[in-house]
């Protein structure tokens, strides 16, 4: 779907992750069930899906995790893997989406409480 204005295009998705937990960089080497986006190295990174016509870049940082979009669809799903390092309970902070050259353009999630248990 071609977007109504230019104005729409360059969409910034940041993604804070809470502290003690860090990114998983090697999603290939996953299957999650029911996610068609981790099957195999080759299906992940050659198999046809539209979105990826539109995403320009993902960049992992300590606090975040941010996804560049260059033209912006009517519905876009981002995701990546996490893992836990300390148990604890934590707050993921809100996720927030804005486009680059009119950020007043913007949005946010809700905040996640999440509870890290140690496995015996």
């Amino acid at each position: 779907m071609e977007s109504k204005s230019a104005d729409l295009d360059y969409f910034i998705l940041e993604d804070m992750l809470p502290s003690g937990f860090e990114v998983v960089k090697d999603m290939d080497k996953y299957f999650i069930d029911g996610e068609n986006n981790y099957q195999t190295y080759y299906d992940y990174y050659y198999d046809y899906m539209p979105w990826r016509w539109h995403y320009a870049d993902r960049e992992y940082r300590d606090e975040k995790v941010a996804f560049f979009v260059t033209s912006c669809q009517n519905k876009m799903e981002f995701s990546y893997i996490i893992k836990a390092q300390i148990p604890g309970e934590y707050k993921i902070m809100p996720a927030q989406g804005y486009l680059m050259y009119y950020p007043e353009l913007n949005g946010f999630s809700n905040v996640v409480n999440i509870k890290v248990e140690d496995v015996k």
